[in-house]
C-alpha cells in the first residue's frame, strides 16, 4: 500500500464533478513540520457546549468590549443582553428588528457608551448607568456603524450617507455633520470600521477607505491611496480577521468573488469551487450572505454564510473548508452552521446561534453541535484515474487518531465509514464502517478488503461520533490493468 496524498485537502469540488469531486466538511487542514508522518492532517472544526441562554430568540450579533476583563453583549431576537462569566444574562434594552444582523460597538473609556444598530435604528446603552437610550435622530438610518478617533459614525444604506456624532458622545448628531460619496457613482453599499484606523466603504463595483485627515467639521476623507476596483455583493459580509479583511465582492463585468485586504490591495481568496457554488445562489441569498471571524488554534478564520453552506477560509492555511448544522439529523438534512456570531470574552470563545435562544462556547475538545446535535464530519478525496483504465482497489488502511473512545462513555468504540465511487463521484458504493478502538486501544487499525475495482475512483469518509476526528492519511493498494501498483501521489 502507498499513502494518497490528496485524500488529506480541502474543500475543492469543481463545476465538473469528475474534474475534482474533494470536499471538506467540518475539519480543516493543517501543514505539520517536518519529521512528522505525514505533511498534512484534518482536524476537528470546534462543537458547541451550552453557555447560558436568553428569553428571545435568534442571535443577530455577539460582541466584548475587551479581550480580558471585558462586558460581553449579544443582539437576541428584538432585545439586547449583557451576558455574564456564569453564563447569566440580563436584558439591557429593546431594539428594531428587520432581518438583517445587528452591529455592536463601544467609544471606550473616553465615552463609556455602548453603541447598537439594529432594525434600522440606532441605541446608545450607557456602560456607566445600564440607562438604554434609543436616538430618535437616526430613526430609519443606521444600518451600520463603528467607532474611529473618538466619534461614533453611522451609516445609512438608503441614501448612502455616513453621520457623525459630536466627540465621545453618541447621543448627540449634528444633523449638518455628514458625508456622502462623490468620487464614484456606485452608492456605498456597506461600512466597517477597521482596527487600524481606516474606514472601508464598499460600493456595489469600486470601493474607498476613509482616514483620519484632521479637517473641521468633518474630519474623514479618501485616503490617497485612490478608489479600488473590487466592491461588496453582500452589506453584511465583511469581517476582520487577524490583520486582514474579507468580504463577499462583486466583479463589474459579472459575478462573485471572496476578497481579503491587508492594506488598500485587495487580493481574490475564493478558488474556483467557491466561485462556481456562489454562481449557484440565488439573487437573495447572496443579498443575505454574513460575515464573521475567529482565530483559534493559532488559525484565523474567515466564515461566509450563504444559502445552506458556511464557507469558511483558513488565513493560516490559505485553503477552505466547509461547517454545516444538521436541520433534521434524523433524515440526515444539513444547513449552514448555527454558530453565527461570535465574540471573546471571559477566556472563551462564545456564539450565538442563529436559530434559537442560547449562546455556546466553542472548543476543539467538544464533539457535539449545538443543542447536543450530532457533527458531521466528511472528506471527499480526487479523483484516481491513470489512463481510464480498469483499476483494481486492494486494500485501504486510514491513518488516524484511534482508541480515543469516549470520555462519558468508555465503552463507545466509534466508527467510521467508508464509501467508494467507481465513475468519479457521480454514484457511490455502499457504506461501510470501521471502529476506531475504545479508550486506550492505540493498536486499532482501521482497514476494507475487497474493494472492487473501477476507472475513476473516489473515496468518501464520514464521521458522526463524538469523539476526536483527527486524520493523517489515508494507505490505499491500487493496481493497473497490468497489475503494476500505482503511485498515488502522482495518479491523483
Amino acid at each position: 500500500m502507498s499513502l494518497f496524498l490528496p485524500f488529506v485537502g480541502p474543500h475543492d469540488r469543481s463545476q465538473s464533478i469528475l474534474a475534482n469531486p474533494s470536499t471538506l466538511q467540518n475539519a480543516y487542514t493543517q501543514t505539520l513540520p517536518p519529521g512528522s508522518m505525514t505533511p498534512m492532517a484534518l482536524y476537528p472544526t470546534p462543537g458547541m457546549s451550552r453557555f447560558g441562554s436568553v428569553a428571545q430568540t435568534g442571535g443577530k450579533r455577539f460582541f466584548s468590549t475587551a479581550a480580558t476583563n471585558s462586558r460581553a453583549f449579544s443582539v437576541t431576537g428584538m432585545r439586547v443582553y449583557e451576558w455574564f462569566a456564569d453564563g447569566s444574562a440580563i436584558e439591557r434594552g429593546t431594539v428594531a428588528t428587520d432581518g438583517n444582523p445587528a452591529v455592536i460597538f463601544t467609544n471606550g473609556s473616553g465615552g463609556q457608551q455602548l453603541g447598537v444598530c439594529a432594525g434600522g435604528n440606532f441605541y446608545i446603552l450607557d456602560l456607566q448607568t445600564n440607562v438604554f437610550t434609543q436616538v430618535a435622530f437616526l430613526n430609519g438610518k443606521a444600518t451600520q456603524g463603528g467607532f474611529i478617533s473618538g466619534y461614533f459614525l453611522i451609516f445609512d444604506i438608503n441614501t448612502g450617507t455616513v453621520y457623525q456624532s459630536d466627540l465621545y458622545d453618541g447621543l448627540t448628531f449634528d444633523p449638518a455633520n455628514f458625508y456622502q460619496r462623490n468620487v464614484q457613482a456606485d452608492e456605498w453599499n456597506a461600512f466597517f470600521v477597521m482596527s487600524w484606523g481606516q474606514v472601508f466603504q464598499p460600493g456595489t463595483k469600486t470601493r474607498d477607505t476613509y482616514y483620519n485627515a484632521g479637517t473641521f467639521p468633518i474630519p474623514f476623507a479618501p485616503a490617497q491611496s485612490g478608489t479600488q476596483t473590487e466592491g461588496i455583493a453582500a452589506t453584511f459580509s465583511v469581517a476582520e480577521c487577524g490583520k486582514q479583511i474579507a468580504w463577499l465582492g462583486t466583479i463589474a463585468q459579472g459575478g462573485y468573488k471572496v476578497y481579503a485586504a491587508s492594506g488598500y490591495e485587495a487580493i481574490e481568496i475564493s478558488t474556483e469551487a467557491i466561485t462556481f457554488a456562489l454562481s449557484e445562489m440565488t439573487q437573495t441569498e447572496i443579498n443575505q450572505a454574513t460575515g464573521e471571524s475567529y482565530s483559534d488554534q493559532g488559525h484565523d478564520f474567515y466564515l461566509l454564510t450563504v444559502g445552506g453552506f458556511t464557507f469558511t477560509f483558513d488565513f493560516a492555511e490559505g485553503k477552505w473548508h466547509i461547517r454545516r448544522s444538521f436541520t433534521d439529523a434524523t433524515n440526515g438534512v444539513l444547513g449552514p452552521w448555527r454558530a453565527r456570531w461570535h465574540c471573546y470574552a471571559f477566556n472563551k470563545h462564545l456564539w450565538v446561534d442563529s436559530d434559537s435562544n442560547a449562546a455556546y462556547e466553542s472548543s476543539i475538545g467538544t464533539f457535539v453541535d449545538v443543542d447536543d446535535l450530532p457533527i458531521q464530519r466528511q472528506r471527499t478525496s480526487p479523483v484516481i484515474c491513470v489512463g481510464n483504465q480498469v483499476l483494481d482497489i486492494g486494500d485501504i488502511e486510514l491513518l488516524i487518531d484511534v482508541g480515543v473512545g469516549n470520555t462519558n462513555d468508555p465503552s463507545m468504540n466509534p466508527v467510521v465509514w467508508l464509501e467508494i465511487s467507481t465513475d468519479g463521484g457521480q454514484t457511490w458504493g455502499r457504506q461501510r464502517m470501521q471502529a476506531l478502538g475504545r479508550q486506550g486501544q492505540y493498536n486499532v487499525r482501521p482497514r476494507w478488503q475487497a474493494n472492487g475495482s473501477g476507472r475513476k475512483i473516489v473515496f468518501r469518509l464520514t464521521m458522526t461520533d463524538a469523539v476526536a476526528f483527527r486524520l493523517m492519511g489515508m494507505m490505499v493498494e491500487i493496481r493497473d490493468e497490468s497489475g503494476r501498483e500505482v503511485e498515488l501521489a502522482r495518479a491523483a
